[in-house]
């Protein structure tokens, strides 16, 4: 099996910066003793090796890891009846309803936490986008809805007549030109309301 080629051979020198950056900010996030600390080594690994896609398809999973636990965190701080064993108590029982219940959707944990004014609107739009631009089409092997979802390109007549959607090239072409930027809103949102 071939190894995989060093960054600076697979992009040019801007997109390696960029990527660079990403390593870093996501290096940044506040996730030490989480289970969220492991996805984010693995993006990390994943962006040092230019496997964007991997990348795309790990911050996901860390974005919808990271709003149940806010969702977790508000309703337990709600439910607590007095000090941190209390809190503690709270939390891992509604660790376990969250976990358990299969209403408990993307779409309505963030609609709960948008209700409640636990993140703004502007946020909650951004995560609803995500997840229709980026989640829904790559989670469910709709690789032409991921594509359409950033550009209109034109069909190839042979992988149409296939019923396929779009060709390999232009899945490559739009994951390299969006996934940096689409990486970039993971740590944002995050940051935003696990920091400090």
């Amino acid at each position: 099996m071939p190894s995989i080629r060093p960054l600076d051979e697979q992009y040019e020198p801007d997109k390696v910066a960029q990527i660079r950056a990403l390593i870093s900010r996501y290096d940044e996030l506040v996730t030490v003793g989480s289970p969220a600390r492991y996805l984010v080594v693995e993006i990390k690994r994943c962006l040092e090796g230019g496997l964007l896609l991997a990348a795309i398809l790990i911050a996901d999973a860390l974005l919808e890891m990271c709003i149940r636990q806010l969702v977790v965190f508000h309703r337990a701080r709600t439910r607590a009846k007095g000090g941190p064993r209390s809190f503690r108590t709270a939390y891992a029982r509604e660790n376990r309803k969250v976990e358990r219940d299969p209403a408990a959707t993307l779409e309505r944990l963030v609609a709960e936490l948008e209700t409640r004014s636990l993140i703004e609107p502007d946020d909650a739009k951004a995560i609803r986008a995500f997840r229709e631009v980026v989640r829904i089409p790559l989670h469910y092997g709709l690789p032409g809805r991921h594509v359409r979802g950033h550009e209109d390109l034109p069909l190839t007549s042979v992988f149409k007549d296939l019923g396929q959607s779009v060709t390999f090239f232009q899945f490559e072409s739009v994951i390299e030109d969006h996934a940096l930027r689409q990486l970039a809103i993971v740590p944002t949102l995050i940051d935003r309301y696990t920091s400090g």
